[in-house]
């Protein structure tokens, strides 16, 4: 029963790779397939977030040892910033997650993931284990160790805190303690239904002392050089490195293609020793399997009589090669063996198949129209046999394939009724407890949705029988970037949006609210009603609607009523259909460097009455690396207008009450740089000019001033957000007027209290506000007012961009104060 639980597992995780309709491969890749398949060895690298792993070291191993390699990253990096929009929190990790995806499609490695959140910057591994809980994540570690079976595992970490982050040691601890209980047959006992204990052949640290300093001590490392030239891609490890990390489009981590020798240092830890190279005393060869003459032999004859200008001619060694798979004893290497010769076979016969939906979405029990795709390229007898979806036939004719020539045949299927709507099975509910709450473990076995329809196509290779397994997608041509692949989406008949993730009520005024109703199918009709707690007042009770076409979107106007005392409460929307409560919404992902994300959250928003005393007037917001501070402020009664940094040499600028710059203005465009002395007169002339944090390393610095008076950006933070915040200067107009600032307007902050604090500032500046992390010495920098001329200069790494589309009521009292500033004579 095992081992067929096995092959189920196996075939699961194989579908990531054909989660988009592969590519024709070069005559070059398919000699570096037929590399990969004469070798029997696998190596895991762990680190804590995307971005974090040695991308070098992964293409080096991927494609220059050709062993079987693959990252986990313990999170998805949901704690980090968005430098390409305002998606944050869980749906930055959708992004981030993506990310990885592209980066190893370049270095060739595979991708796993477990389910610990990124709650935000972590100074210690005690704290990053207090809120993920140790043995959770260790769990997750084990049965990736157990699934992948990797006979060398690499941390890109140290256990004794020298990568800084938390949870980078947390990551090099993990790694320690799975180690040993992977191999324990009394840890995670839970697993062993699917998985079988693994010892892993050793335990290696990707030391990275030389990286701080070039001169360090490397005595007791095993060096290797991965800069080398791989000609049959045609770059070096370095290079394919530049453009892997370079798809971490949202961190800003474009790379350079390094061209020369780059050496990795390589502590041993745990297991048999390694000396001179790290895969001592391991057999990284096929011959390491145990299987029949005739497997060895037909492998060996595809290798040898290759010819990059016919690969065809292999087909019949490669065809026998794979019926001999059967005879390999390790049903592990068994699979992956099928896999590979699988694709090389298809690859040598130029053979291409794909099934594709007339439509981007369906809902469960409506009727798709589809089509399947096929051609062979090659003078090697092709056959399509027949066609599955989800394990129900399609009425299709047995046709042998004509050489260059598209066959092409049109379907009808009906999608089941029991189909749960798509999207990132991480995201179906929201995360418990520092993890994200899965409904199966083994879901960790894909890194991401691979596709929520699949077919499968029964083909006949020279006569014998090959069976390939596609997701059914969707396939348009974009006008700037051509041809284009989505998968199928399964969602609900009625999608419920509200316009805003958060309602702010200044005072005692109803507020109304739009509410946008579209239909996931053709004729549907209900009744939407917005529900809260009992206190809510809403008008009207309910709408009723009828909508006659799919995708076509109808506008509900409610008004909603505060409460009669500062609080914050949730409104849900929900769509009576039938014997349905349609209650999710839709976030759609549109990144060009990813593919489209459709995510259905509940249709849900936050409601924040404030104890606050209301203002208006004209406020300029200069766009940064992308945050919704912005939304904020307009409904507390501003009027934003939301400029480039070209806007400022067309406006007058003396019309502003206050100025701010979204967060990392300064580091995402730096003409900001050339504005700084028309926004100092500004300053000068009575204006509030409110300077959101920024960056500033030796990666990289801040180009020039960003203000008036002088100071220094850090990276000082604090990331516990129920860190006591003490009043410093309590007198201190902005933390008077209009609202008077108190301890408890710091209560109900999430992920941190601020980042990228300052110090070192002019005397001009004062600092009302002073806190730390437990156990360190207190912080002044997360706010600084420096009066100047008229006007007022405000820097603070307060982390406005995370509490304001929360809805953080001690957020929006002091955010106005900031904004009201101006009106206290300097």
């Amino acid at each position: 029963m095992r081992q067929v639980l096995f092959f189920l597992i196996f075939l699961l995780a194989q579908q990531i790779l054909v989660a988009q309709p592969q590519g024709s491969h070069s005559a070059s890749d398919i000699q570096l397939m037929l590399k990969k398949l004469n070798t029997a060895a696998t190596v895991l690298y762990v680190a804590a977030h995307p971005d974090d792993e040695n991308t070098r070291l992964l293409s080096y191993l991927a494609n220059e040892r050709c062993v079987k390699t693959a990252y986990i990253s313990l999170t998805r990096g949901d704690g980090g910033q968005n430098l390409i929009g305002q998606d944050i929190g869980p749906l930055l990790g959708l992004i981030r997650s993506n990310e990885l995806m592209a980066a190893r499609k370049v270095d060739k490695a595979e991708q796993f993931f477990t389910r610990a959140y990124d709650f935000g910057y972590s100074k210690s591994p005690e704290e990053t284990f207090n809120i993920w809980g140790r043995e959770n994540v260790l769990d997750d570690l084990v049965y990736i160790i157990r699934y992948f079976k990797p006979d060398l595992i690499i941390t890109r970490f140290a256990t004794d805190g020298s990568g800084g982050h938390g949870h980078h040691t947390a990551s090099a601890i993990l790694a320690e303690d799975a180690f040993e209980a992977a191999a324990d047959p009394g840890r995670f006992t839970h697993q062993l239904d699917r998985v079988d204990v693994w010892q892993a052949h050793a335990l290696l640290y990707n030391n990275a002392a030389r990286f701080r300093n070039p001169n360090a001590d490397m005595s007791g490392n095993i060096p290797i050089n991965v800069g080398k030239y791989n000609p049959l891609i045609g770059r070096s490890y370095g290079e394919i490195a530049g453009l892997s990390r370079s798809m971490h489009k949202s961190q800003g981590f474009g790379s350079s293609q390094y061209k020369g020798e780059i050496m990795e240092y390589f502590k041993p830890l745990m297991g048999y020793p390694v000396e001179d190279d790290i895969f001592d005393r391991l057999e990284t060869d096929l011959r390491r399997l145990k299987a029949s003459i005739a497997f060895f032999t037909a492998v060996d004859d595809a290798l040898n009589q290759y010819n990059p200008e016919a690969p065809h001619e292999i087909v019949e060694h490669l065809l026998i090669a794979y019926e001999e798979t059967s005879s390999i004893q390790d049903q592990y290497w068994r699979e992956i063996k099928r896999k590979e010769l699988e694709d090389l076979i298809l690859a040598c016969t130029g053979t291409w198949v794909e099934v594709n939906a007339s439509d981007p979405t369906s809902t469960a029990g409506e009727n798709i129209n589809v089509s399947a795709e096929a051609i062979t390229r090659s003078p090697i007898n092709v056959a399509l046999e027949g066609i599955k979806i989800e394990g129900e036939a399609v009425e299709v004719d047995k046709e042998e394939l004509e050489t260059g020539q598209v066959y092409r045949r049109e379907f009808s299927y009906k999608v089941s009724d029991d189909l749960t709507f798509s999207g990132p099975y991480w995201l179906q509910s929201e995360p418990v407890d520092g993890l994200f709450n899965i409904s199966s473990q083994h879901l960790l076995e894909n890194p991401i949705d691979d596709g929520h329809l699949f077919a499968d196509i029964q083909l006949s290779i020279k006569g014998k029988p090959l069976s390939i397994r596609r997701p059914i997608t969707y396939r348009w041509v974009d006008p700037v970037r051509g041809q284009q692949y989505r998968l199928l989406e399964i969602i609900p008949e009625a999608i419920v949006n509200f316009t805003e993730s958060v309602i702010i009520f200044p005072d005692d005024s109803p507020v109304s609210t739009r509410v946008t109703v579209k239909a996931g199918k053709d004729s549907i009709g209900g009744r939407l009603k917005l529900i809260g707690d009992s206190n809510l007042r809403v008008e009207p009770e309910y709408v009723d609607f009828s909508i006659d076409k799919k995708d076509k979107e109808q506008y509900f106007e409610f008004l909603i009523y505060p409460s009669d005392q500062a609080d914050i409460r949730q409104v849900k929307a929900v769509v009576e259909y039938k014997d349905k409560n349609l209650d999710r919404s839709l976030v759609k992902l549109n990144y060009d460097h990813i593919p489209i994300q459709m995510v259905f959250p509940e249709a849900k928003i936050k409601l924040v009455t404030l104890d606050i005393k209301p203002k208006s007037g004209d406020i300029g917001y200069i766009k940064g690396a992308g945050d919704d501070v912005a939304s904020g402020i307009r409904q507390l009664g501003y009027k934003v207008d939301e400029m480039q940094v070209s806007d400022l040499d067309k406006n007058d600028l003396s019309g502003y009450k206050a100025i701010l710059t979204g967060v990392r203005a300064f580091n995402t465009n730096e003409d900001l740089f050339a504005k700084v002395e028309k926004l100092n007169q500004y300053i000068e002339e009575g204006g509030v000019l409110i300077v959101q944090y920024n960056t500033n390393s030796w990666a990289g610095p801040l180009k020039g001033p960003i203000g008036p008076i002088p100071f220094n950006v850090t990276r000082a933070r604090v990331t516990d957000e129920t860190a006591e915040v003490i009043i410093e200067n309590p007198e201190h107009a902005v933390l008077n007027v209009p609202n008077k600032i108190t301890s408890e307007d710091f209560d109900g902050w999430i992920q941190e209290r601020g980042l990228y604090f300052a110090d070192e500032w002019d005397d001009d500046f004062v600092a009302p506000l002073a806190m730390a992390d437990p156990g360190e010495d207190l912080l002044k920098g997360s706010l600084i007012i420096a009066p100047y001329g008229k006007g007022y200069y405000i820097y603070t790494g307060l982390s406005f961009f995370r509490q304001i589309p929360n809805g953080t009521p001690g957020a929006f009292r002091l955010l106005s104060n900031l904004l009201e500033m101006g009106q206290i004579e300097p």
